[in-house]
C-alpha cells in the first residue's frame, strides 16, 4: 500500500511538472498591428463583388471575435506586404469570397484587390497580444488593446 502511495505521489509530481513545462512553453508576442472588422456583406456586380452595404463593424470591450492574420499586398508595390488582423464572422466570408474573385484573374481579380484595399483603410492600429501560435485566434478587445488566445 505505501509503494502505491509513492508511486501515486510521483506520478502527480512529474504531471504538475509537465503542465508547468507546457504552460511556459506557450508563445507570447505583441506587435502593433492593424486590426479590421467590419459589417455587412458584397454586392455583385457585373465583373465581381463590390462592397454593397460593408461598413465598419463595431467591437465593443471585453468582447471576443474570431480573428486570423492576412497579408495584403499593397497596390501599385509587387514587394510591399502589410499584415492585417480580420476579425468578425462577416470580415471572414468577406474575405473567402474576395480570395475567389482573386483566382478568377482578369477585371474580378483587380476589383478583388481594390476592395481589399478599401477595407484596409478602415483598419486601426492596436497593440496585439498574442499567446500561443495557432489561428484562428479568439481576441478579446481590453482597454490597453487586443488580447488574442
Amino acid at each position: 500500500m505505501a509503494v502505491a502511495h509513492k508511486i501515486c505521489k510521483t506520478v502527480a509530481v512529474i504531471l504538475c511538472f509537465a503542465v508547468l513545462l507546457l504552460m511556459g512553453c506557450t508563445r507570447s508576442t505583441t506587435v502593433n498591428m492593424d486590426v479590421v472588422t467590419e459589417q455587412g456583406f458584397l454586392g455583385t456586380g457585373s465583373y465581381g463583388r463590390t462592397l454593397g452595404d460593408l461598413r465598419p463593424g463595431t467591437w465593443d470591450f471585453g468582447e471576443i471575435q474570431i480573428c486570423r492574420k492576412v497579408q495584403l499586398k499593397v497596390l501599385d508595390d509587387r514587394s510591399d506586404v502589410q499584415d492585417l488582423l480580420i476579425c468578425g464572422t462577416d470580415t471572414h466570408m468577406v474575405w473567402v469570397l474576395l480570395a475567389e474573385d482573386e483566382k478568377k484573374g482578369g477585371q474580378a481579380a483587380a476589383i478583388a484587390k481594390q476592395m481589399e484595399a478599401h477595407i484596409a483603410l478602415d483598419a486601426k492600429t492596436f497593440s496585439v497580444a498574442f499567446h500561443g501560435s495557432r489561428p484562428p485566434w479568439h481576441c478579446r478587445k481590453a482597454m490597453d488593446g487586443i488580447i488574442c488566445e
